[in-house]
């Protein structure tokens, strides 16, 4: 191939996603590294960054919806969802949803960017969703305070260091209403020393079977070696 040709073909790639680590497997070690244009957007090449990839990524976000189901989410429930990046799961729960009861936050962009055109083009608008940029879990400028009654996020804080994410469950508390539900998903780092005043665990879900027949990882494309196991349910006192 001419080298003109090959600068070409590169600078068209690149021209649809920008990220160090293109050519790694599975998700990236720091995902606020990603930055897609407005072609990689419309490609829809933020899929590939996510755990399933494209393959996996209708049956992931079902699941986290199911999920929530499972531990007590209704349509009525107002829902903040964590890390929620191109929304795969978030046009599940908007969809399921009341009108105004989602809130999405993340650190990335390129990743709002791309859930607010599918919120668009799903026609999903009409149901009000919030969806906002917030670094470092600085959730201050929501002016959400006491308004979450359940909270997920899926795999979030497993890509975070010893000091955000015992930063985290004091940041986020003021958006939780008393009694609120938050479910963090692929939680081995999990031990009491990160629990901070205001929370409670209510569970800890180490295996598939705490859900019996209800909730079939497999069938959501889950293996014994790849789950998003341990699940931590906790309560906002």
């Amino acid at each position: 191939m001419k080298k003109s040709l090959l600068k070409k073909l590169i600078n068209k790639i690149s021209g649809h996603l920008r990220f160090p680590n293109a050519n790694r497997e599975g998700p990236p070690a720091s995902y606020k590294s990603v930055a897609l244009s407005d072609e990689g957007i419309e490609l829809e090449s933020y899929k590939k960054y996510l755990g399933g990839g494209a393959d996996m990524w209708d049956l992931r976000g079902k699941f986290q919806l199911d999920l929530l189901r499972e531990l007590g989410l209704t349509h009525a429930s107002r829902l903040v969802d964590i890390g929620c990046g191109p929304i795969r799961a978030g046009r599940y729960f908007i969809d399921f949803l009341d009108e105004g009861s989602y809130c999405g936050f993340d650190y990335n962009v390129s990743f709002i960017d791309a859930a607010r055109k599918i919120v668009i083009e799903e026609g999903l608008s009409p149901k009000g969703p919030v969806l906002e940029m917030i670094d470092d879990f600085n959730i201050d400028s929501l002016n959400l305070k006491n308004w979450g009654e359940f909270g997920i996020a899926f795999s979030v804080l497993n890509h975070c260091n010893t000091k955000s994410r015992k930063a985290f469950f004091n940041r986020v508390l003021p958006m939780f209403k008393q009694g609120a539900s938050l479910v963090i998903t692929h939680a081995k780092w999990w031990d009491e020393s990160f629990l901070t005043p205001g929370w409670e665990v209510q569970v800890v879900m180490r295996d598939q079977q705490a859900f019996g027949d209800r909730l079939v990882f497999h069938e959501y494309g889950w293996s014994e070696d790849a789950n998003p196991l341990p699940i931590v349910h906790f309560i906002r006192k």
